[in-house]
């Protein structure tokens, strides 16, 4: 029997922006209550985000069943609709992994309130062996020397049963190639499990965008070697594929530090294999037979996406997403051929094996899409499903960013240049975002493949944004632009509302809950029928 109880409060918006068919569908009382959801006006914000949160989960917890003074609310970000305050349970001082609660408040009002207690107890040990010798224990155990990066936090994790001091030291080594979160116990340094957390998924440089295949519009392109017999990990140039080369911008890089190999800049620090040295003054004219290839589409790919955030979806300010300088490692590494996002050390590694991870911006934007959401949700994925709407995500943000210059060649087909490695089929498609699944019936407990599920229902969202009169006064490129800017604007601005133990149903109301704060509240009938389609709940 599970010790952890899950409490699910939802609060939609009752608040001017509400419409009418939304205020008369609701019930005299401030407060719906559907299936362990409470949708409503929780009333007025008090002064300051956090008093706000604790008065309003305190004045809830009764209703939840949890005692909300084993939440500490530490985090406050902004979004584009409101205000979202995050807190973690503790005992002893220590933070209890999976207990978590949010606050979000939005003009002026509560109107979401969400919390999961963990039941399970235990308590601090007296004298921890410290998180020195729980380094030394895990890198021991892994065989690693000199780790190429090392994040230790102390939590208290449930284990059979009961709340276990734990140190949990998330290693990163390119020698030997090993990416890990080992649990060492804080009575004993003894090792408890270990996991693997990562998540696979001013110049001008001549690369992809987003790759050969969706340049060409051409699904035969293969690298060289591919059908020869010579290996699948060549990096030959080929006519074919230096045609597809377009000019991209490097922008404000660390001049300095790329003589030593490293691309510098406000959205990206990218390791490369080699000095990023000029052959033509202002230029990095390399092909992809080059190890600096790689490290170039990184930069540019991440640090344009970047500044599309931020520029044209208006994600700014204290409502950023993932506004830093991510951590890349962009570097032939022999043992990693899968790409991922590591959360412990908030950083992307893209593997070598076939064609390079890095020659595909569908697989950098995938892999980014983790990062943005572990800043949006710091622990995203706690559940099976939450693992599968992260990866989902992941496809749907790659897929619908570059659909804004694929002239609507195959973009349900994401990262098919990187699948060519694996696939025989036409078109190689890594995964698709027009996936016939149904919910719960064709689950398969598997993040990629559950995941295809919730990005094909935010593809199919995407199409219903847009009605058709308004495409009707759109070209071609208007239409696509439009279709994706309102649709990632919508889903990343749902997130906020979201906790690390989000599942399907939870990304539904969010998308709803969203949908109504940015002003658009013709776009909820939309997004009930593309999940009621799927088999998502809607309620």
């Amino acid at each position: 029997m599970k010790k952890t109880s899950l409490v699910l409060v939802a609060l939609a918006m009752v608040t001017a922006s509400l419409t009418a068919s939304a205020v008369a569908s609701s019930p005299s009382s401030d407060h719906r209550v559907a299936r362990g959801l409470i949708r409503g006006d929780l009333g007025a914000a008090q002064k300051g985000p956090k008093r706000t949160a604790r008065l309003a989960l305190r004045k809830a917890a009764a209703r939840l069943g949890i005692d909300a003074a084993v939440f500490r609310f530490d985090s406050v970000e902004r979004s584009l609709v409101g205000t979202h305050v995050r807190a973690a349970q503790y005992a002893d001082g220590i933070k209890v992994e999976g207990g978590n609660a949010i606050v979000s408040i939005v003009d002026g009002r509560v109107v979401w309130v969400q919390a999961r207690q963990v039941r399970a107890q235990g308590a601090a040990v007296s004298s921890p062996v410290g998180a020195s010798a729980a380094h030394a224990a895990a890198v021991a155990y892994l065989g690693v020397t000199s780790p190429e990066r090392i994040n230790i936090e102390r939590l208290l994790v449930e284990r059979d049963g009961s709340l276990v001091d734990t140190y949990r030291v998330t290693v990163l080594s390119l020698a030997p190639a090993v990416a890990a979160s080992v649990h060492v116990a804080a009575a004993d340094g003894s090792i408890l499990s270990v996991s693997d957390e990562n998540r696979y998924e001013n110049a001008v440089a001549t690369l992809f965008d987003p790759n050969p295949i969706v340049t060409m519009q051409d699904s035969s392109l293969r690298q060289p070697g591919f059908d020869s017999g010579a290996g699948p990990d060549t990096d030959l140039d080929d006519p074919a594929l230096t045609a597809a080369l377009v000019d991209m911008p490097i922008r404000e890089y660390d001049f300095q530090q790329s003589l030593l190999g490293r691309l510098v800049g406000p959205w990206a620090t990218v390791q490369g294999q080699a000095p990023m040295v000029q052959l033509t003054p202002g230029r990095f004219d390399y092909t992809r037979a080059d190890v600096r290839f790689e490290a170039l589409m990184a930069y540019a790919h991440l640090d344009g996406y970047q500044r599309y955030l931020q520029q044209r979806l208006g994600f700014t300010g204290q409502a950023s997403i993932n506004a830093e300088s991510q951590d890349v490692y962009a570097l032939r590494v022999e043992g990693f051929d899968n790409s991922f996002y590591q959360p412990g050390n908030d950083l992307m590694l893209f593997g070598a094996g076939g064609v390079d991870d890095g020659e595909d911006a569908e697989v950098i934007l995938h892999e980014y899409g983790h990062a943005v959401q572990d800043d949006q949700v710091p622990g995203w994925g706690e559940t099976a499903e939450g693992g599968a709407m992260g990866e989902g995500f992941g496809d749907f943000q790659a897929g619908a960013y570059y659909a804004r210059i694929s002239y609507g060649f195959q973009d349900v087909c994401v990262m098919d240049w990187d699948a060519t490695s694996y696939s025989s089929d036409d078109p190689t498609c890594l995964r698709r975002m027009d996936s016939p699944k149904h919910y719960p019936e064709n689950i398969e407990d598997e993040v990629h493949a559950d995941g295809e599920m919730w990005a094909t229902f935010l593809w199919n969202v995407r199409d219903g944004l847009v009605d058709s009169a308004e495409a009707e006064a759109m070209n071609r490129t208007q239409l696509a632009e439009a279709k994706s800017d309102r649709s990632l604007r919508l889903v990343l601005t749902s997130h906020e509302f979201l906790t690390p133990t989000a599942n399907f149903r939870d990304g539904v109301l969010t998308l709803l809950t969203a949908a109504d704060a940015l002003g658009h509240p013709e776009w909820i009938p939309v997004i009930r029928a593309k999940a009621t389609a799927i088999g998502f709940p809607t309620s």
